[in-house]
């Protein structure tokens, strides 16, 4: 629902009740799970407020709520959330929530004029299960994050801007601080039939280093025996600079 306060201020607020029950590719087979979870109910809650004034600028704070019940279980890696072929890795722990909440507040700005435009968003946010009538954080929860881009555009020439940065907390005692700033300059070139697009990027330009994982290594002390070691968690990965060419037509 839409309600207009004054012609540059409106408030929006909607609110809904979703039930998802799983898929056939969701059953993991990999984690040895042989039976679909129940159905899970979500609630929705939005409440939000926008201002939008003659000159471009547009201001947005938006309050959301997102309660779970009968979530589904999953399995995650403990030392490695981004292992790439996870269900392999001995670390694997089961998550079963009787019940799940995400709540957080979101304020956002734009601005555009002429040829630049930007747009700042920074958001808090809480996302956690309850397991054994304990909460405890998701482990891709962010409970601070900002976001900030810059545009610019002139002709065939375009370049931007972006930073990202996002405080994350796996558990009580655990943050991890992330930033990364990405960079691109993009040249359009008119052809006899159609368009060629240069790009020229730059990924984490200011090569920050997160640590998002860890190692975990099999040794065997003694005939027979086996152990578990966990090594130095591993780098976010370095600046990566990129060129690119597209054909549009």
């Amino acid at each position: 629902m839409w309600f207009a306060l004054r012609p540059t201020t409106q408030m929006c607020a909607s609110w809904g009740v979703f039930h998802q029950a799983d898929e056939v590719l969701d059953l993991d087979v990999t984690d040895d799970l042989r039976r679909f979870s129940p159905p899970q109910r979500s609630e929705h809650r939005i409440l939000g407020i926008q201002y939008h004034n003659s000159e471009s600028i547009t201001l947005r704070a938006e309050a959301y709520r997102k309660a779970q019940t009968s979530p589904r279980r999953r399995y995650e890696s403990y030392f490695d959330p981004l292992g790439a072929l996870s269900e392999l890795t001995p670390d694997r722990v089961l998550v079963a929530p009787t019940h799940s909440d995400m709540h957080g507040v979101e304020l956002s700005s734009a601005f555009a004029k002429g040829a630049f435009s930007a747009r700042l968003s920074c958001g808090w946010s809480r996302v956690y299960d309850d397991i054994r009538g304990m909460d405890v954080s998701r482990s891709w929860n962010q409970a601070h994050t900002i976001d900030a881009i810059i545009q610019w555009q002139r002709g065939l020439w375009s370049a931007s801007a972006a930073l990202n940065v996002q405080l994350a907390a796996r558990n009580s005692s655990t943050e991890n601080l992330f930033q990364s700033l990405n960079l691109r300059m993009v040249y359009h070139q008119n052809i006899q039939h159609g368009a060629l697009v240069y790009t020229v990027d730059a990924a984490n330009a200011l090569n920050h280093d997160y640590h998002c994982g860890a190692d975990i290594v099999r040794s065997q002390p003694s005939p027979g025996a086996n152990s578990l070691s966990v090594q130095e968690s591993r780098p976010w990965l370095p600046r990566i600079p990129s060129f690119g060419v597209r054909w549009e037509f």
